[in-house]
């Protein structure tokens, strides 16, 4: 009987300190990445992605599914986002 007694405080534990841990990566800002949210695209800070279209900020850029070359108004190609 101490057995299963020790086995469900260890699992309580164990998913305690999951959802911590969780709940401290979707709160702290930096923690995982820039901290954007996917429907917060506001703003106009301009990125040139890799197909060379500028996208008006980094939000813009991922929602396409691109990857970022650098940084600024792409030097050749169009406005894409």
């Amino acid at each position: 009987m101490p057995l299963k007694i020790y086995n469900n405080t260890v699992a309580r534990m164990i998913r305690t300190l999951f959802v911590a841990t969780m709940l401290l990566c979707l709160f702290t800002p930096g923690v995982i990445g820039d901290h954007k949210w996917p429907w917060d695209c506001h703003g106009y800070d301009p990125v040139c992605g890799v197909d060379g279209k500028t996208y008006g900020n980094m939000c813009e850029l991922r929602r396409a599914g691109v990857s970022l070359a650098y940084k600024g108004v792409c030097k050749y190609g169009g406005y894409g986002g």
